[in-house]
């Protein structure tokens, strides 16, 4: 494929399943591996305890400032705490979410570069997929007595053993 794309876990960790195999054809939005998630469902669980606590801290402040037991500053400080735990847990389950790969658009599978139960790292590529909707190159090794007389942009045609008396046009 003209178009390719490695695919990767947003966070590391230990791959619980690859779900193709190399040279295998996919469909755009199919799953196509994830993540053991003890880890990653530990991660949004504490997020989720520190945010509800730090809501329940603001509401309490905030009751405290209206009996004029608690300063303004004391509940401004409240809130921003309560702020930093909400957009923790937002990012706990966006990395939640980003814990599997789906496959991006309809493709073939052109390399598989992890294994299940194997450690990766964050943005290590997982699986290389080619994007079949935006054409395909072929390679192909030329004599030099060849290589003098081609052209970019000239036409050719391609014959592959797979499709036996078939010809392609191409450029």
């Amino acid at each position: 494929p003209a178009d390719e794309v490695r695919l990767s876990f947003k966070s590391g960790g230990v791959v619980r399943s690859i779900e193709v195999q190399q040279g295998e054809r996919v469909r755009a939005g199919q799953l196509l591996a994830t993540l053991m998630q003890d880890e990653v469902a530990a991660a949004v669980a504490q997020a989720r305890a520190v945010a509800e606590q730090a809501a329940r801290d603001l509401e309490r402040g905030r009751a405290l400032l209206a009996d004029e037991v608690a300063t303004r500053e004391q509940v401004e400080d409240l809130a921003t705490a309560n702020a930093v735990a909400q957009a923790q847990l937002r990012s706990a389950l966006f990395n939640a979410r980003h814990a599997r790969i789906e496959a991006p658009a309809d493709g073939v599978v052109l390399r598989r570069l992890a294994e299940p139960d194997e450690l990766v790292a964050a943005g290590q590529p997982v699986l290389v997929v080619g994007n079949t909707g935006g054409g395909w190159i072929v390679r192909a090794a030329l004599s030099d007595r060849d290589v003098v007389r081609v052209r970019q942009g000239q036409a050719a045609e391609v014959t592959l053993d797979a499709f036996p008396g078939r010809r392609f046009d191409a450029r």
